[in-house]
């Protein structure tokens, strides 16, 4: 997923890239309606991330689109699996075991580029090492952890955030102002994320008090 998405970012502009990558948890999300109410955030949802990846601009390469494509689809695979495991595994063990996998299965494909740059720029280790662990460790920890809680429908539009924070980080950090239209594309996502969990919180609720109010079955005599 990583892998795809930093190669598609080499073709695309970035916000193209990360607004079709977020298909894929869009697409769990979809996948995992039950009520009107649940179509009508995923909906939300959609269309602030569609809005806020045509202000992106810039050139698209079919190539681009493809690889951020395929990120997408092993995001949403991502979710899926990482709830099943996370249902099984204690803590962070699975997420600790798979990290390990995927990077036995990535690192021969960029170890010859990346030793020939660490040892031009050794201090080029660092930043690496600062990259994994922003860009994986903790923020794969933190997701596990909270799949574990929550449904994948519920965690597929609450992850539209993310380009809505990265604008508000481009705004803050970069000094890039927010055209209107990037404004009502976070307002819509936010919505949504408020409207799934909001929504959510109550049918647990609902679900909640009804079982309580089942009266146990009486032991036959």
């Amino acid at each position: 997923m990583n892998s795809l998405i930093y190669l598609a970012i080499d073709e695309i502009p970035i916000g193209v890239a990360v607004t079709v990558e977020l298909f894929g948890p869009l697409a769990v999300a979809a996948g995992g309606i039950r009520r009107w109410i649940d179509a009508c955030w995923v909906l939300l949802a959609v269309a602030g991330v569609i809005l806020l990846g045509l202000q992106a601009g810039g050139g698209l390469s079919t190539a681009g689109l493809l690889l951020a494509g395929g990120a997408a689809a092993f995001w949403a695979l991502y979710i899926v699996m990482s709830a099943r495991l996370g249902s099984r595994v204690r803590g962070v063990d699975g997420l600790s075991a798979a990290l390990l996998v995927a990077a036995l299965i990535v690192a021969p494909i960029g170890a010859v580029s990346a030793t020939r740059a660490i040892l031009d720029a050794p201090w080029l280790l660092a930043v690496f090492a600062a990259v994994a662990l922003l860009t994986s460790s903790v923020p794969y920890a933190l997701e596990f952890l909270a799949l574990k809680r929550m449904p994948s429908r519920a965690f597929g539009v609450l992850s539209s955030l993310g380009p809505v924070a990265a604008a508000l980080a481009g705004l803050t950090v970069l000094h890039q102002l927010l055209t209107f239209w990037q404004l009502v594309a976070i307002m819509l996502v936010t919505a949504a994320s408020v409207g799934v969990v909001m929504t959510g919180h109550r049918q647990h609720r609902a679900v909640a008090l009804s079982a309580r109010s089942i009266p146990p079955r009486r032991a036959l005599t």
